[in-house]
């Protein structure tokens, strides 16, 4: 019964997703503009709300955006372990140089610890992507 609920639960789910767009239209509601979305997320980055800025990190790397640079530079180099890597992960997927030096050098600190394991795995994973081999210099 909990099987057969849930599987019609995501159909309904998976069908309703394609009517979006028809009832903005109908309501006279436009969807939120590229650039509305990306000044709300630089501007989420600021919050007091740790969780807050994490995904607005998040979503700011998902949209590739470049005016998010600074402010994640800034989030990479003062947060600490978990906001730390999702920094590290949207300045990798940007793709931007300043920010990839940024996550190169971060694994240069002198302690090893599992964020610097985990940015290790995050700029091998951009080397392998990007370059098809990974840069050791």
């Amino acid at each position: 019964m909990k099987r057969g609920v849930l599987i019609l639960s995501m159909a309904l789910m998976l069908l309703s997703v394609p009517l979006y767009p028809q009832i903005y239209e109908s309501v006279g509601v436009a969807p939120v503009k590229y650039e509305q979305a990306e000044s709300n997320y630089i501007k989420g980055l600021e919050s007091d709300v740790h969780n807050l800025r994490m995904c607005c990190a998040y979503f700011l790397g998902e949209l590739k955006s470049q005016k998010a640079m600074i402010p994640l530079m800034r989030m990479f180099r003062n947060e600490k372990d978990d906001a730390k890597l999702v920094a590290a992960w949207s300045l990798l997927k940007i793709g931007d140089p300043r920010g990839v030096y940024l996550v190169k050098s971060g694994l240069d600190a002198k302690e090893c610890n599992n964020i610097k394991c985990m940015l290790h795995f995050l700029y091998m994973d951009y080397c392998l992507r990007n370059n098809g081999r990974i840069d050791r210099d």
